[in-house]
């Protein structure tokens, strides 16, 4: 009887290790979601309110320029242009990546029998 306690003991206390652990994979996927998730709102946010402004800018500087002759109309900033244009292409290029190197692309299991699924397999890659 003894033996048999021993048994339960050691299988709850198996239990409650592969729990902890599943959470603890769980939370790991959720902040990478997080970390995923935050720079292409922020990004596009930015983009968004970039563009409504300068639009809103435009908009105004060309029914001015429409009254005004050629030699009183603004030239447009190109190293501006550029460097904005190149910073974008940055910020895309860096979310293209990490994107890319995220082994889920098509997104998460909800599941709950496939992260389970999912969870042993990662388990038994730790082993290797």
């Amino acid at each position: 009887n003894n033996n048999n306690n021993n048994n339960n003991n050691h299988n709850h206390n198996l239990n409650t290790t592969r729990e902890i652990q599943r959470r603890t994979l769980r939370s790991k996927r959720k902040l990478n979601l997080l970390l995923e998730l935050i720079p292409p709102v922020i990004s596009v946010t930015t983009l968004i309110a970039v563009t409504y402004a300068i639009s809103k800018k435009a908009i105004q500087t060309l029914i001015l320029d429409s009254n005004r002759s050629s030699d009183e109309q603004t030239t447009p900033n190109l190293v501006l242009m550029l460097t904005f244009s190149c910073l974008n292409l940055v910020v895309d290029v860096v979310n293209v990546y990490f994107f890319a190197k995220a082994k889920h692309a098509l997104g998460y299991n909800t599941d709950i029998e496939i992260v389970d699924r999912d969870d042993d397999d990662d388990d038994d890659d730790d082993d290797d």
